[in-house]
């Protein structure tokens, strides 16, 4: 099982900046692409209430399902299990999973876009990525984030991704996921 070490830091200059540093440390820019995440309710637990979530991504042309456990509580960090199952590319696949998961009593909350710009940087022997995100009404935002597989290892993997964080400039920390974000967005709205 992995773990996801991330934090989310909004970006005041759509990224200008940070992508001037992570071109002076080396990054390699990986193509940018649409992500849409569609997320879902389970029909007997409320994820909300547990902290958990449940999607399926969409990703350029590739999908996936992703559950991703309660969040830990560690300040300015948010580290959680996290499983991934890659599916089949293309539309229909994307399609079929949905209505598959619709039909077994799951609900869709809500499918959510940006614009998604990653990096890939070695980092003091740690392989770190960094993504760019436009997310549309929310604005523009940078996670840097870590997978380990070692639950020994999450310490220290949370002491670097604040670390890195401060290396590349980033300083207004985003706790709430894009789902929260969105769902108040759509509140604010009502």
């Amino acid at each position: 099982m992995a773990f996801e070490i991330e934090a989310k830091y909004r970006l005041p200059d759509q990224g200008q900046a940070l992508r001037l540093i992570l071109a002076e440390l080396g990054a390699e820019a990986l193509p940018g692409c649409v992500v849409a995440d569609t997320y879902l309710r389970h029909p007997s637990r409320d994820f909300a209430e547990t902290g958990e979530a449940f999607r399926i991504r969409r990703e350029g042309d590739h999908n996936a399902l992703t559950y991703k456990g309660p969040k830990k509580s560690t300040s300015g960090v948010k580290t959680r299990t996290e499983i991934e199952i890659g599916l089949s590319s293309g539309d229909q696949v994307f399609a079929e999973s949905r209505a598959m998961f619709k039909a077994m009593g799951f609900r869709e909350v809500l499918t959510i876009e940006k614009f998604r710009e990653p990096f890939s940087l070695n980092y003091n022997h740690r392989q770190v990525t960094v993504v760019l995100d436009e997310a549309g009404a929310l604005g523009h935002f940078a996670e840097v984030e870590l997978i380990v597989v070692d639950e020994t290892d999450q310490a220290a993997a949370e002491t670097f991704i604040k670390a890195m964080a401060k290396r590349l400039g980033l300083i207004d920390y985003e706790p709430r996921s894009y789902l929260r974000m969105w769902l108040e967005h759509a509140e604010r709205g009502k």
